[in-house]
């Protein structure tokens, strides 16, 4: 028969601590409560209330879903290198369909009348932008457009918002 100490959210605890390299006069002062009670916690004569969990949780970073259930959360993945691929010529297509775009507005003979393959190149990297990464991709591609100039990121920024609209979470 398996130990049934190993699977109380005292045990845990008490582990959680322990990794954290956090003493046992340390865990009680964390929670807040005794000694005493926090070897009542580790001990099993007592059950730990759920301000001294959350203090546990937040003070040794241990996965909340181990502390409460004894099962570990799986650790995501990191991202495959086809991905930072994806991601990164999604952002030159966006940039180089933005800079045709900036070129269209900046000429006085198209900036009223921005051609509709122009427009029509934004908008499909705003979504190929979004496909891989979301609202954060698009908005990262923004800024990384014209990291040391602020006045053409804004410039950049404002014109998407009405190219990119409805594209995702971009913002109208």
């Amino acid at each position: 028969m398996a130990n049934p100490y190993h699977k109380t959210i005292g045990h845990r605890m008490e582990q959680a601590f322990d990794a954290a390299k956090l003493s046992t006069d340390d865990a009680a002062a964390i929670c807040g409560v005794s000694r005493a009670t926090i070897y009542r916690y580790f001990n099993l004569t007592r059950e730990p209330k759920a301000e001294h969990v959350a203090a546990t949780i937040e003070a040794t970073g241990c996965d909340a879903k181990w502390l409460l259930t004894g099962i570990r959360t799986a650790e995501p993945e990191p991202p495959r290198t086809d991905y930072y691929i994806d991601l990164f010529t999604a952002f030159l297509a966006a940039r180089t369909a933005y800079e045709a775009y900036e070129r269209a507005y900046q000429d006085p003979s198209t900036r009223h009348s921005i051609p509709a393959e122009i427009t029509r190149r934004v908008y499909e990297a705003g979504k190929r932008l979004d496909k891989v990464g979301g609202y954060e991709a698009m908005t990262g591609a923004v800024y990384a457009f014209y990291p040391n100039d602020d006045d053409r990121r804004v410039a950049a920024g404002t014109h998407l918002n009405g190219l990119w609209s409805g594209i995702g979470a971009w913002r109208a």
